[in-house]
């Protein structure tokens, strides 16, 4: 914490770009682990990481695909320029950001400084389980509200908000 924002320990950052690729399910689970400390500054993590959750799941052969690896590079990238969040502004709106895919929905709460530039204060998501991939589209932003609503109450109770 410093006076243009929250950033990530660069120790935490430094440990997790050292790691070598999950050679299996108890190491993946790890790095996930690792990276959930940090999921706040990552926008669409659980879209990225529905990747990895079937090599999860019980009964199925840990098979490292290509796909796997771009992906875990991907985020590696993610990791080294992960973005400052500011700390909201009393007085002024929040602006909630919604998303869904087909794996995943997510929201960015963001506030507009007083020179009118738009900081990011916190990115929220998560995989969708068993009936909500079929959700239509709009269901989805639905649940992605909900789901922001859950996460971030403390932040709508306390600042008004824009839907965007």
């Amino acid at each position: 914490v410093h006076q243009r924002g929250i950033d990530v320990d660069p120790e935490k950052t430094r440990a997790l770009k050292s790691l070598s690729p999950p050679k299996n399910p108890k190491e993946l689970k790890s790095f996930m682990g690792r990276l959930s400390y940090i999921r706040r500054f990552i926008p669409g993590l659980a879209a990225m990481m529905s990747i990895f959750t079937p090599l999860l799941k019980k009964g199925q052969s840990y098979i490292w695909s290509k796909e796997c690896h771009e992906t875990y590079q991907q985020v590696q990238q993610l990791i080294a320029r992960l973005p400052t969040m500011r700390a909201p502004i009393p007085g002024l709106p929040l602006k909630l950001y919604l998303a869904a895919t087909n794996t995943a929905v997510g929201a960015l709460l963001a506030q507009d400084s007083h020179e009118g530039e738009e900081s990011p204060i916190y990115y929220v998501s998560r995989q969708l389980k068993g009936a909500e991939t079929r959700y239509p589209k709009i269901e989805l932003l639905c649940l992605a509200l909900v789901y922001a609503a859950q996460r971030l109450r403390h932040y709508f109770l306390a600042h008004k908000l824009q839907l965007v």
